[in-house]
């Protein structure tokens, strides 16, 4: 988006416990802690809008494992109208699995 932010939004049925936003560099993205609670349990169907351009998120699994998800970017269309900045959630990158 123009202003630098970008929406999170889950469009699976599960919830993710989210602890860390990452940047195309791998660095994390810094939130204020509003919405660091409100990732820390994101329910499906929530939409979160954060500061800078988040391309992965880290969040524990239901082992209590730590995984990388790398996040979808919606393509921008030719018509301006469509929104461009919605990143639901993706797999899991297996790269990333820690």
């Amino acid at each position: 988006r123009p202003d630098g932010r970008t929406m999170l939004v889950n469009t699976t049925p599960y919830i993710y416990a989210i602890g860390s936003l990452l940047d195309a560099n791998g660095k994390k993205v810094a939130v204020d802690n509003d919405t660091a609670q409100k990732l820390l349990m994101f329910m499906p169907g929530d939409e979160v809008q954060v500061k800078g351009n988040v391309v992965k998120v880290d969040s524990l699994n239901d082992y209590g494992e730590l995984q990388t998800w790398t996040i979808n970017q919606k393509k921008a269309a030719t018509s301006s109208a469509q929104k461009t900045s919605d990143t639901p959630v993706n797999s899991p990158d297996k790269a990333d699995k820690k």
